[in-house]
């Protein structure tokens, strides 16, 4: 992990948005959250997809990734998420399926 990397992190975690967001650039907010994501880290996942949302709020993508992982956490939060994605893309499947997953539960 570079160390651009982890003050993007550093900030994230202590709620400085504005400032983390000039560390690491939009385009590789998502592949950040992947890793993020893949090392079981879960909670930092969700906090960059969170912030590429907020400055990107038409990445289909990622509002379905953070719905996904917010689904078993916070479900209302997910399916927040979930509709904004299905607003900008109304036969997103994966969208589709994570929100039945959630109205079943």
């Amino acid at each position: 992990m570079t160390v651009r990397v982890v003050a993007f992190l550093l900030l994230l975690a202590v709620g400085s948005l504005a400032h983390a967001r000039f560390l690491v650039g939009y385009d590789e907010a998502p592949t950040l959250a992947k890793a993020c994501e893949q090392a079981g880290h879960a909670n930092a996942a969700i906090g960059v997809y969170e912030a590429v949302v907020e400055f990107a709020p038409k990445d289909v993508t990622s509002f379905v990734n953070l719905g996904r992982l917010l689904a078993s956490k916070e479900p209302a939060a997910a399916l927040k998420h979930l509709e904004a994605a299905l607003k900008l893309e109304p036969k997103n499947p994966d969208a589709l399926k994570i929100r039945k997953d959630l109205a079943a539960e």
